[in-house]
């Protein structure tokens, strides 16, 4: 009389179906994730824009050569638009991109730093955040007009984020925490290696 285990055979099924689960198991949790559970919120600090280019007229520097913005491509920009007599809140700009930049370490030279003249005076020039600053006569440039600002907003109170293919990527108001936005734009950095 031959001994055979009656119960051998549950046991293999239920192997089968757990490593059947175990295996199926990542794939239904990453389809619910992309397709049921999509977060609601952005968890960006700064305001994402249209990923679009921005125009590229030609202007002058203030020693009067002339410069367009293929000429940052393969950089990320931070751009400002403001008068030439830089008053507090002006400076405050000036400040935070000087820093976000810095903040950056050794990934600081992937960023350039783009002061718009809104008028022809001269330019009162802070000296310690100038420096390394491109500063163009942008008075009505299209490059100027093209920059996003709602209506009753001014163009004044944000820095722009322009990626190195020349596309406008987003913006922060001067009255964000630039502690976050010096580490987002280091994870947009990061995160786009490729890019420049």
């Amino acid at each position: 009389m031959s001994n055979v285990n009656l119960s051998a055979k549950p046991t293999n099924r239920r192997t089968l179906l757990l490593l059947l689960a175990v295996s199926i198991a990542p794939f239904i949790a990453s389809y619910l994730a992309y397709y049921v559970w999509k977060p609601t919120q952005t968890k960006t600090h700064g305001q994402l824009l249209p990923i679009q280019p921005l125009p590229a007229p030609s202007m002058h520097d203030l020693r009067g050569l002339v410069v367009n913005l293929k000429q940052l491509q393969s950089k990320w920009v931070l751009v400002m638009a403001d008068g030439a007599a830089c008053d507090t809140r002006c400076q405050r700009k000036l400040y935070l991109m000087q820093q976000v930049r810095t903040a950056q370490g050794k990934e600081r030279v992937r960023i350039e730093r783009l002061w718009l003249l809104e008028d022809e005076q001269a330019a009162v020039l802070p000296p310690e955040t100038t420096l390394g600053v491109q500063i163009w006569r942008g008075m009505g440039s299209t490059l100027l007009d093209a920059l996003p600002v709602d209506a009753g907003q001014n163009r004044r109170d944000f820095v722009y984020v322009v990626d190195p293919l020349g596309n406008q990527v987003m913006r922060y108001r001067l009255d964000q925490d630039p502690v976050r936005m010096l580490k987002e734009i280091g994870k947009l950095l990061k995160n786009n290696e490729a890019l420049g």
